[in-house]
């Protein structure tokens, strides 16, 4: 009988845009609060995305369309952003769906699209 495998965590940081990629120290700082019976995937390409979702139990990072989460472990989903998108408002029960909500996380990401804008 083979162990099972880890429970994964998987961390979209999919972006076509230097502004928005996943700074090294914040995946190191991930992998060290990590429990170290989980494993963590950086996907930072769509079909690294894709390949992790297969089996990820918890997603985070940039919004996805629900369609790409296709693990039947997942059990929770966090986003980076302050919104959620419209394919997750509806999500199964089974399933944790948060965003970051706090005041300065809000005005955080506005200043980044103001930013990004403007580049």
């Amino acid at each position: 009988m083979t162990p099972a495998a880890p429970p994964l965590l998987c961390v979209n940081a999919v972006s076509s845009q230097d502004f928005w990629q996943l700074p090294a120290a914040f995946e190191a700082s991930l992998r060290a609060k990590l429990d170290p019976t989980w494993e963590m995937a950086v996907a930072r390409t769509t079909a690294e995305l894709s390949a992790a979702h297969r089996k990820a139990h918890v997603a985070v990072g940039w919004p996805f369309p629900r369609a790409l989460a296709r693990s039947p472990h997942l059990r929770a989903v966090h986003f980076f952003t302050a919104g959620v998108p419209e394919s997750w408002q509806a999500s199964p029960a089974t399933v944790r769906v948060t965003a970051q909500r706090s005041t300065r996380s809000v005005a955080e990401h506005g200043l980044f699209l103001i930013t990004a804008v403007l580049r």
